[in-house]
């Protein structure tokens, strides 16, 4: 039986340690009330996501078990992405200590689980004919053999041979920096980035997307035809509509916000985390009552009632569709810079640190 607030922690000291050789860190969480921050917007009776009461209470499981993992004595993770119980992609940045126990300038950006354990990898590419290990921001998963990697630039490969895209070699494309992507198959894939960066993949082709921002994309989530991305800084959040390779709208968002994570429902229901949890109803967005008052980094679920979003300083939460779920045991010290959820997993990765980034680190929590 799953007992909800069970902590497992184990340090893989000889296969992992890291050094982070330069780190794009989002800035600390800002803490609000629930109310006084809407004021702003509208009274905090009205801006509420109401339960909804047809699923009742407890349609899913809160009931998680949690086992931390630690990679490395110093590092960080920016990106997951499970396949399956036996196959999870988490990227990032990863250095290994030498013989003598110092850190070791040679870069590690994968780490892969087997269903048992996880494994340090290197993806290295040719890149303009050098043999490169790019620092890694994110992960998409179409099959154990059809994998993108993002480091700035898009890498797709089967798990042992890559091929990374130069598009800044492309006419249009030079200014392009991207982080994350998603998609439905590798013949039609989204990526986003820094300085308003989009591009489109058609599986033979690339396409640069206006976006009409310079600011940076950190998120980009789709279901069937709905894809939305965010872009977020301290002066502007940006929600971008995609479809067919363009830009086609934009989600108005309230100025005083700011949106980290987008999470669009297999019923395309719309969910956004940052200053708190959102979800865009009959054209406004309400503030899910319920989640600590904290800036969520990340979102992602199974259904309208299988939610989580995450946060630094240990916050994680989980909704039911009724209820939201904290789980004060987890400790502070964990960073979580994104998260993916499938089934009854979830996998929310970042780093260890208070003042100083220390290890890279994964919080894998299993439904019974």
């Amino acid at each position: 039986m799953a007992i909800r607030g069970s902590v497992k922690s184990r340090r893989h000291r000889s296969t992992f340690s890291s050094f982070i050789h330069r780190i794009r860190l989002l800035g600390a969480g800002r803490v609000f009330t629930a109310c006084s921050l809407l004021l702003v917007l509208t009274s905090c009776k009205n801006s509420v996501i109401p339960p909804d009461t047809r699923l009742g209470p407890d349609t899913t499981s809160h009931e998680f078990v949690w086992q931390i993992d630690t990679i490395g004595a110093q590092g960080v993770l920016y990106d997951v992405a499970i396949l399956d119980e036996n196959n999870i992609w988490a990227v990032g940045e990863i250095y290994l200590r030498d013989a003598n126990g110092q850190i070791d300038p040679l870069l590690y950006n994968v780490a892969r689980w087997d269903g048992t354990k996880w494994n340090v990898q290197r993806v290295t590419v040719d890149f303009r004919g050098n043999l490169i290990t790019p620092e890694l921001e994110g992960t998409f998963l179409f099959s154990s053999t059809d994998i993108w990697l993002v480091g700035s630039l898009p890498i797709h490969g089967d798990g042992s041979t890559w091929q990374i895209f130069d598009l800044r070699a492309m006419p249009g494309l030079e200014s392009i920096s991207l982080s994350k992507a998603w998609g439905t198959s590798s013949d039609d894939i989204y990526f986003v980035g820094r300085n308003g960066s989009i591009a489109h993949y058609n599986g033979s082709s690339w396409q640069k997307i206006e976006s009409g921002t310079d600011t940076e994309f950190r998120d980009i989530h789709g279901s069937g035809s709905i894809i939305l991305s965010v872009a977020s800084s301290s002066d502007e959040t940006v929600i971008q509509s995609l479809s067919g390779g363009v830009a086609i709208d934009t989600l108005s968002w309230p100025n005083e916000r700011r949106a980290n994570g987008i999470w669009v429902s297999p019923a395309k229901k719309v969910f956004a985390a940052g200053d708190g949890v959102w979800q865009h109803v009959s054209a406004e967005w309400l503030r899910a009552n319920g989640p600590a008052s904290v800036f969520y980094t990340a979102i992602r679920g199974n259904a309208d009632n299988d939610i989580v979003t995450a946060a630094w300083g240990g916050n994680l939460a989980h909704y039911n569709g009724y209820t939201w779920m904290s789980y004060p045991e987890i400790p502070q010290t964990l960073n979580f810079r994104s998260l993916a959820m499938k089934g009854h997993l979830v996998v929310a990765v970042g780093f260890i640190g208070t003042v100083t980034i220390e290890n890279a680190a994964i919080l894998m929590g299993r439904r019974n």
